[in-house]
């Protein structure tokens, strides 16, 4: 019972708060972006490693 509530707080912020305000965001951002373009090619990079870093952090809680 102790693990309870800091298990469902590290869900909280770590599953449905990286989904929901970070990754949504970054996809919404890359969505409106046209990939054949030199702009396109480098928020695709930096979505990459943004994206990368919150989902292993979601992954984790």
């Amino acid at each position: 019972m102790g693990y309870l509530l800091p298990g469902s707080l590290y869900y909280l912020v770590g599953g449905f708060y990286v989904t929901m305000v970070i990754n949504v965001r970054l996809n919404n951002i890359l969505g409106v972006s046209d990939p054949y373009t030199e702009s396109g090619c480098a928020e695709w990079s930096a979505y990459l490693v943004q994206w990368t870093r919150w989902n292993h952090l979601r992954t984790i809680s």
